[in-house]
């Protein structure tokens, strides 16, 4: 694992390929007596930013793609705001710093994808309380990657 806290890291059942070319592995405390229905956090991220990482095409960089997994987790914690007034708040900060960030060309893809990635979540995903803290890309062979997520089971 890449990093040691006072969480207990663990892998649970096998690995799975996913379409996109995303492998995803969930470690953390985040799954312990939760039932499966809402999944492991490494394969909420990949379908929450599969429909935007899927037009990169069959080999696309591994910045973007970390970035894009990155920015996924920040608007996942986001969305997991309990007030609608804070989370459109604070939603549109992000959107405003990243987009800032963007590499010149790219500001409207970014704003797709983070608009696109926090609807998905709030529809997708509405009761999962679960906040993302860390995630990991691994960039493996023919534009294929590992996605590695560390959650945090949310308050009530």
């Amino acid at each position: 694992m890449r990093k040691q806290s006072f969480m207990v890291k663990q892998k649970r059942g096998k690995r799975r390929l996913h379409r996109g070319g995303a492998e995803a592995r969930s470690v953390g405390r985040s799954d312990e007596g939760r039932g499966q229905a809402c999944g492991k956090m490494s394969e909420v991220m990949v379908d929450l930013a599969r429909p935007c990482l899927d037009r990169l095409g069959p080999n696309p960089p591994s910045a973007v793609v970390a970035m894009g997994y990155q920015l996924c987790g920040l608007i996942w914690n986001v969305t997991r705001l309990r007030s609608m007034e804070i989370r459109e708040a604070e939603f549109a900060r992000v959107l405003r710093d990243v987009v800032a960030k963007a590499p010149d060309g790219t500001e409207r893809e970014l704003q797709q994808f983070a608009v696109g990635v926090y609807h998905r979540a709030l529809e997708l995903y509405p009761d999962d309380s679960r906040h993302v803290v860390d995630v990991a890309i691994e960039n493996r062979a023919a534009g294929r990657f590992q996605v590695t997520v560390v959650s945090l089971e949310g308050g009530a």
